[in-house]
C-alpha cells in the first residue's frame, strides 16, 4: 500500500460526527464533517486532502485559515475563527495543544449571520427614522449626558451637536430642577408622558415643549433615557394671549356690572357667574340648575315671556334672547336685562347658548320719572291748550258768528269761511288737548280707544283698511292705555306718510298674550333703517317697554307690521268686534 493510501486510512480512523472534525496536518489529510462538506459550492470527499480543502475555500479565508493553523501548530494560541463559505458561514474551534494532530469543533453560523445582517439593517433603519424624524429625539445617559440627539432637535434648540451632545441636559433649561426632578423619575423606571418643560434655545429665546421618556437597553449605549420632544410654543402662546382677552374680558365685564350665563341645550340646563347668581338670588346657579326653574324666579307678570324665549333657545327656533324682565329679590322687585346668542360648536352644531345679564332697575325708574315728567308735561300742555286756547278760539267763534248780521253782503262769503276756519281750529285743539289729557281712557279699555283712534285716522289721514278687535279687555292702567294708544297712533301716522293703503289694525289675544299690530301695504323699510331709527321708533320701543312687551318690525318688500307683544290677564267680557272695514 502507497504512503499515501496509508494516510487516507488513518485519516478514515478519526471520529467523525455533526460539529466534530479532525486532521493530519503532517500527513496532509482532514475528516470533514457532512454539515461542513454541503457549504462548498464543489463536492468535498469525506476525507479530503488538506491542500483540496483550502483551494475550495475563499480568499481571505485561506489566508485566514492557514495563519490560525500556523499558530495552533506552533502551540501557541487557540484556533478560534469564522470563515465565509460560497454557501454560508462556519465557526471553527480547537483547543491550543500544538503538534500535527488537530480534533475539534465546526458550527454552521449562516444562520446566525443572516440575523446579524438583518440586525444591522433594523440598526441602520432606526439610526435613519430617528435622524429624520419630524420631532425632536435624544438619548440622554443615566447621569443626565446628552448623547444623541437628531436634527429636529437640533432645530427646535436652534444649536449644533457641538454645542448639544456631551452636555448636562439639566443645562439647557429655564427652570433645571424641573429638568433633574424629570431625570430622578427616569432613573427609578417610569414612563413619562406630555411633561411640559421649558428650554433655552440657542438665540437666548424660550422653547415650551411636552416631553415624553422612558428608559431603554440599547446594545451600543447600555441603559439610556429616551426623549421625544414636541415644540408648544405656539400654543403656550396663544394660551396666554387667550387668558390675557378673558382677564380684561372678566374686567370689563365686572365694570359693566354684566353676569355671564351658559344654557346648555342637551341638557335644559342653565349656569351662570356669581354676579347672575347675586342679581336672580340663585346660589345654585354657579353648579347649574334646570331652565324652569331659572324662569320661576321671574316676575309672574313676566313669567310667560322668560318661558317663551327659553322654550325658543332650547328648541333651537331661536338664535339669540333679548329681553327684559322683573325678578323677586327677597322683597324687592328688580329689571334685570338678558341678551343671549347661540353658539355652534366645532361641527357647526348648536348646542349652547352664551349671553349676559343686567340689573336695570336704576334705569328703568329713571325712564319711569322721565315719562311721568313727560305726562305731567303733556297734561298741562293739554290742559292750556283746553283752558286758554279753546276759550280764545271759541270767543272768536263766537264774536265772527255775532258780526255776520253787521256786514256787507258782499263779504258775508268770507265771514262764512272765516267762522268755519275758526270752528275747524277749535276743533283741532281740542283733539290735541285730548290726546295730551286723556281723561277719557280712565273710563274706557284699549278696545274702545283703538276704535276711536282708528276712525279719526280714516276721517283726518284718509286710511283705509281692517279693525280687528279682541273680544275681551286686557286689564290695564291708565298710563299703559296710553302708551297702546299712542303707540298705534305714531305707527298710523307713519303709515300715512311713508306707507301705503290700506292700513289693517289688530289687537287680538293668545290666551294671555296680547298683540297689537299695524300693517301697511307698503315698500317696507330701508336695509339701513336699524342705523336711521328716529326718535319716533325709540318712544315706541320705550312705551312697549312700560306696558311690559316688546316691539318688532317685520320689513317686508309688500309692506311694514309694528307689533306690540305682552302679556295681561284678561279682565272683562266685551261684545266683539271683528273684520270691521274702516
Amino acid at each position: 500500500m502507497s504512503p499515501l493510501a496509508k494516510r487516507r486510512d488513518r485519516a478514515r480512523d478519526f471520529p467523525e460526527g455533526p460539529g466534530f472534525f479532525s486532521a493530519d496536518l503532517s500527513a496532509g489529510w482532514v475528516m470533514v464533517p457532512e454539515a461542513w462538506r454541503a457549504l462548498f459550492e464543489t463536492e468535498i470527499p469525506a476525507p479530503c486532502r488538506w491542500i483540496t480543502l483550502l483551494r475550495a475555500l475563499p480568499d481571505p479565508g485561506r489566508s485566514r485559515l492557514c495563519a490560525a493553523v500556523a499558530s495552533w501548530r506552533e502551540g501557541s494560541r487557540s484556533l478560534d475563527l469564522e470563515l465565509e463559505l460560497p454557501a454560508g458561514w462556519v465557526r471553527v474551534a480547537a483547543p491550543p495543544r500544538g503538534g500535527h494532530l488537530m480534533h475539534g469543533l465546526i458550527e454552521d453560523t449562516t444562520k446566525l449571520h443572516h440575523e446579524l445582517r438583518e440586525l444591522r439593517q433594523s440598526a441602520r433603519e432606526v439610526q435613519q427614522r430617528f435622524d429624520r424624524a419630524s420631532h425632536g429625539m435624544a438619548w440622554l445617559s443615566s447621569d443626565g449626558k446628552v448623547l444623541r440627539a437628531n436634527l429636529a432637535e437640533l432645530a427646535l434648540l436652534g444649536r449644533t451637536s457641538a454645542d448639544y451632545l456631551g452636555h448636562s441636559w439639566a443645562s439647557f433649561h429655564v427652570d433645571p430642577p424641573v429638568a433633574l426632578e424629570l431625570l430622578d423619575r427616569l432613573a427609578r423606571g417610569a414612563v413619562v408622558r406630555d411633561a411640559p418643560v421649558v428650554l433655552r434655545r440657542g438665540n437666548g429665546s424660550e422653547l415650551h415643549a411636552l416631553i415624553d421618556a422612558e428608559p431603554v437597553w440599547r446594545p451600543d449605549l447600555g441603559r439610556v433615557f429616551q426623549l421625544q420632544m414636541r415644540d408648544v410654543t405656539a400654543v403656550r402662546r396663544a394660551e396666554a394671549q387667550a387668558a390675557e382677552i378673558a382677564a380684561r374680558l372678566r374686567l370689563a365685564v365686572d365694570a359693566a356690572r354684566l353676569g355671564i350665563w351658559e344654557l346648555d341645550r342637551a341638557r335644559g340646563r342653565v349656569r351662570g357667574d356669581a354676579q347672575v347668581a347675586a342679581l336672580l338670588d340663585l346660589p345654585k346657579l354657579v353648579t347649574g340648575m334646570s331652565v324652569m326653574q331659572a324662569v320661576a324666579r321671574v316676575h309672574p307678570a313676566d313669567q310667560a315671556r322668560a318661558a317663551e324665549a327659553a322654550s325658543g333657545a332650547l328648541s333651537q327656533t331661536t338664535g339669540h334672547i333679548d329681553l327684559e324682565v322683573r325678578v323677586l329679590v327677597g322683597d324687592t322687585e328688580r329689571w334685570v336685562s338678558i341678551h343671549g346668542q347661540a353658539v355652534p360648536d366645532a361641527l357647526g352644531q348648536v348646542d349652547r347658548t352664551i349671553g349676559v345679564a343686567k340689573d336695570i332697575t336704576e334705569r328703568r325708574n329713571h325712564e319711569a320719572v322721565l315719562l311721568k315728567a313727560l305726562e305731567t308735561l303733556q297734561r298741562q300742555v293739554g290742559q292750556n291748550l283746553h283752558d286758554d286756547v279753546g276759550q280764545v278760539l271759541t270767543g272768536l267763534a263766537l264774536s265772527t258768528r255775532a258780526l255776520e248780521a253787521d256786514i256787507p253782503e258782499r263779504l258775508k262769503g268770507r265771514m262764512a269761511r272765516l267762522v268755519e276756519l275758526t270752528n275747524l281750529a277749535t276743533q283741532k285743539v281740542r283733539e290735541v288737548s285730548r290726546n295730551l289729557v286723556p281723561v277719557h281712557l280712565e273710563h274706557r279699555g284699549v278696545r274702545e280707544a283703538i276704535t276711536e283712534l282708528v276712525k279719526s285716522s280714516r276721517h283726518v289721514l284718509g286710511i283705509e283698511g281692517e279693525l280687528e278687535l279682541a273680544p275681551t279687555e286686557p286689564e290695564t292702567t291708565v298710563d299703559e292705555r296710553l302708551h297702546l294708544t299712542l303707540i298705534a297712533r305714531e305707527a298710523l301716522n307713519n303709515a300715512a306718510k311713508y306707507g301705503a293703503g290700506p292700513v289693517d289694525v289688530r289687537f287680538v289675544n293668545q290666551g294671555d298674550w296680547w298683540t297689537l299690530s299695524i300693517e301697511d301695504h307698503g315698500g317696507g323699510l330701508p336695509a339701513d333703517a336699524s342705523r336711521k331709527a328716529g326718535l319716533g321708533l325709540k318712544i315706541m320701543e320705550y312705551r312697549a317697554r312700560a306696558v311690559g312687551g316688546v316691539l318688532t318690525l317685520d320689513s317686508h318688500p309688500h309692506g311694514l307690521t309694528v307689533r306690540c307683544s305682552f302679556w295681561r290677564s284678561s279682565a272683562r267680557q266685551s261684545s266683539p268686534t271683528t273684520g270691521v272695514t274702516t
